[in-house]
């Protein structure tokens, strides 16, 4: 009699016969020295720049976009985790996430996420940053 090992979607992974010898294999243990998944990477006018902790995009800010359809504190990235963030600090002419040619308002309040090849604009279309796929 064989029995096969299936995965959760029902897909074939292995079949045993009953004189099989299966060993178990033990899952390396995460180290204090294994590398670190590197910070999400934007691109700006001014370059490129990673995203280790919070920056603010503005006329005047740590991430300086010179356009006067800009708030002088535009709008804020942060991460938590592997996760890029950013919401809208009450900017004049707002925020929007362009992702695969949809649109999405950026609010003031709850985060939204971003993804590699994803473009922040003002509603006004000024290029803020790109989120770089990494």
């Amino acid at each position: 009699m064989c029995t096969s090992l299936v995965d959760e979607l029902g897909a074939r992974l292995v079949s045993l016969e009953p004189d099989d010898i299966v060993e178990p294999i033990a899952a390396p243990r995460p180290s204090a020295t294994a590398p670190s998944i590197a910070p999400p990477t934007i691109a700006t006018a001014a370059g490129r720049l990673n995203v280790a902790g919070r920056l603010v995009i503005g006329r005047v800010a740590d991430v300086a976009v010179d356009s006067p359809l800009v708030s002088r504190r535009h709008a804020e990235l942060w991460t938590d985790g592997d996760a890029l963030l950013c919401r809208d600090l009450g900017s004049t002419n707002g925020t929007m996430r362009v992702r695969d040619g949809s649109v999405a308002v950026v609010g003031t309040g709850a985060a939204t996420l971003l993804l590699g090849g994803d473009v922040l604009v003002t509603a006004d279309g000024v290029e803020l940053l790109r989120v770089l796929d990494t």
